[in-house]
């Protein structure tokens, strides 16, 4: 934000408006970010300010948020500067933690903020990982955390009004009663497609702590044991395998072995898979008991 240039900041096109600038930090130039019309406007007023008030001794290079006076004359405020404003407004308004001790706002909070924010709404983890200029999908997967409360008031909201299952032999839908449940699959199905659209991926969701090390062999999530997949992902396996099948023939016709063996690994990958979602199961190697407890350990405080 502080390295903004007035002149070249904002952007319309046929889409809508965009943030643009450099981030230095991760190398990225003329990054682009979304904005609303409102905040636009906004821009639009500061830009208006800052660029009647600049000239080439107090802002040579048409910062957007500049100092125009004293030693840092011509140069953006810089991070301390920002974090003692902050560290001053938390004190006036008397802003303390749930302990009654003064919080104090660090710069990158907004930024995490925000990033929790799309996540949660559902925003797919890659575009995340885009808007924040992240070098990797890892980094972006540290914002991708509900706090274990949130995560049960939204399962207990969805839940309600209860959950039904279709009774294959009489044709009729059945209530799943959630203290009395012989396949906890089903409920586990519901509660991950609920709450973690967040971190959800193309053929299912990762759930993959983050400190963990990713696996580094061809298509790894098939074979990572934190990869959770549904039955509503059939469709997206079955166009995946039409294509890989695809890539093999070319292979054979075109002579190129490397093709047909990489290929022929992902595809004994995601065959078996895909039987499993067909037969109404999900595909999690690690397992329930890999998260939580479960069974009789649920029953350890009781």
């Amino acid at each position: 934000m502080l390295n903004l240039r007035y002149d070249n900041c904002l952007e319309q096109t046929s889409q809508g408006w965009y943030l643009c600038g450099d981030i230095k930090k991760t190398q990225v130039m003329n990054h682009r970010v979304p904005i609303t019309k409102e905040v636009a406007e906004i821009v639009e007023a500061v830009i208006k300010v800052i660029k009647d008030q600049s000239n080439t001794i107090n802002n040579p290079k048409n910062y957007l948020f500049v100092q125009l006076e004293g030693v840092r004359r011509g140069r953006p405020y810089n991070y301390y500067d920002i974090r003692r404003s902050l560290k001053r407004f938390t004190e006036e308004q008397n802003i303390v933690d749930d302990s009654g001790t003064p919080f104090f706002i660090k710069n990158h909070a907004f930024r995490h903020t925000k990033g929790v924010e799309l996540l949660n709404n559902g925003m797919n983890i890659l575009h995340v990982q885009k808007w924040m200029a992240h070098a990797s999908p890892e980094m972006t997967l540290q914002y991708a955390k509900i706090l274990d409360t949130t995560m049960r008031k939204s399962w207990e909201e969805a839940t309600k009004q209860g959950i039904f299952r279709i009774d294959i032999k009489n044709k009729r839908p059945v209530k799943v009663e959630l203290t009395d449940i012989e396949n906890e699959d089903i409920i586990e199905w519901e509660y991950i497609r609920h709450n973690l659209d967040a971190v959800k991926m193309e053929l299912g969701y990762c759930m993959k702590p983050i400190k963990q090390p990713r696996p580094t062999q061809v298509n790894p999530c098939l074979s990572c044991r934190n990869f959770c997949t549904t039955p509503e992902f059939i469709p997206k396996f079955e166009t995946e395998i039409k294509e890989v099948k695809n890539v093999i023939e070319r292979g054979r016709v075109l002579g190129r072995q490397v093709w047909i063996d990489k290929n022929q690994t992902t595809l004994e990958r995601l065959e078996p898979i895909l039987e499993t979602l067909k037969d109404g199961a999900m595909h999690h190697l690690a397992g329930k008991k890999g998260r939580e407890y479960i069974g009789e350990e649920r029953n350890h405080e009781k």
